[in-house]
């Protein structure tokens, strides 16, 4: 909420016409203001900006908001996702969850009823209906689904427990409608904590409509960072955590085992990815560790890092969807790298990315436009093909 004193600083009124949340533009929850500045030609023009990234003007003394940021107005962006076919992209941030169809040229809030919340964590699109998305944040700690690329949203699930929230989604690319769900712990707001237990992976077999847990006795208190499942099984999933190594189903989740013990211990899994073609590769990115890859589904492991850091904190791992022999990976400290032969070797591409700490990728459909979600420096794009994406 925004107060104002017109007889200075005696006597002090709201003036934010916003909803039971305070203040900002449509569809953004503007979060803590931490400044403002006053156009000294007209006390009624007013610019603040906030605690989770952006900038905001009112012409009518704080009142009402506008949006007064080129493009995102958030800047730790914990996800992000493209729709599949549309190129349409998410971004899940502290500030809110946004979505953009030009490329990143200017964004739109989400933050619709009952989404007015602020540290989201995750999003994904749904593969077969790229109208159909999936969020999550840790200030309600429920899942939200979309069937309208955002614009309205409903609760899908409860709340996890005290000091929970789901962080992973993950649709099986063989059976979409069976999406895969994770919850990681924290200790502050939008603050994961590896070390502590999690709880564990849910399934839901329609869609997202509705979740049951997917546990054992092994991973009912894993803290997942990121789930990923098999291409040609629904029921083959990994889950990278960052108290339990790695876990493996290959019934659902009915039973779960550790496939981590030839990976280097007592260090987090960020990410794991599974080939898209072939189901017994597999990559995981471990904290402080680098990239590892597995050609016979987590038996056995290989540090791939050539041209990377071998100690990287690897958060993500994407594969082109036009040519899985091209892939990309994050470290938290170092930016983006690229590979052209599955990995085998990297190299940085990092020109023109301010902020190295990526927490996530997403590729367009084509594979021509990459982007990196930072912590703290909003969305960057590149432009693969040289070329801005076609709106």
């Amino acid at each position: 909420m925004i107060y104002r004193s017109e007889d200075g600083g005696w006597t002090w009124m709201p003036v934010s016409d916003g909803d039971e949340y305070g203040w900002g533009a449509p569809g953004v929850r503007a979060g803590f203001p931490i400044d403002f500045e006053v156009d000294p030609r007209d006390p009624n023009r007013i610019f603040a900006n906030n605690y989770g990234g952006g900038n905001f003007a009112s012409t009518d003394g704080g009142r009402t908001w506008a949006v007064a940021s080129a493009g995102y107005t958030g800047a730790q962006v914990r996800d992000i996702a493209v729709g599949e076919g549309t190129g349409q992209v998410f971004a899940a941030a502290r500030s809110g969850i946004f979505t953009t169809t030009d490329g990143g040229a200017t964004w739109t809030g989400l933050n619709t009823p009952p989404a007015q919340v602020l540290e989201w964590n995750a999003v994904e699109a749904d593969p077969a209906n790229p109208a159909h998305v999936l969020a999550a944040n840790n200030m309600m700690g429920v899942i939200l689904s979309s069937n309208n690329n955002g614009e309205q949203w409903r609760i899908v699930s409860a709340h996890p427990g005290d000091m929970m929230a789901w962080s992973a989604f993950a649709f099986a690319p063989s059976n979409p409608d069976i999406v895969y769900a994770g919850i990681s712990s924290f200790f502050s707001a939008g603050t994961f904590d590896d070390s502590r237990d999690g709880g564990g992976i849910y399934v839901s077999y329609d869609n997202g409509q509705n979740w049951t847990p997917a546990n054992d006795a092994l991973s009912q208190s894993a803290n997942i960072s990121e789930l990923a499942v098999a291409p040609d099984n629904p029921q083959t999933v990994y889950a990278a955590t960052g108290n339990m190594g790695l876990l493996k189903t290959t019934d659902g989740g009915q039973s779960w085992s550790n496939v981590s013990t030839r990976l280097p211990q007592n260090r987090p899994v960020l990410s794991v990815r599974v080939h898209p073609t072939d189901p017994g590769l597999v990559y995981v990115g471990l904290r402080n560790a680098g990239l590892y890859r597995s050609t016979d589904s987590g038996q056995s492991w290989t540090p791939w890092t050539i041209g990377m850091n071998p100690e990287a904190s690897v958060s993500d791992i994407l594969f082109d969807p036009t040519n899985p022999q091209t892939m990309y990976a994050t470290d938290l400290m170092s930016g983006v790298y690229r590979s052209e032969d599955g990995g085998g070797t990297w190299f940085a591409i990092n020109d023109g990315l301010r902020m190295r700490s990526v927490n996530a990728l997403a590729l367009t459909p084509d594979g021509q436009h990459l982007y990196a979600a930072t912590e703290g420096e909003g969305v960057f794009r590149l432009d693969l093909n040289g070329q801005p994406p076609v709106e």
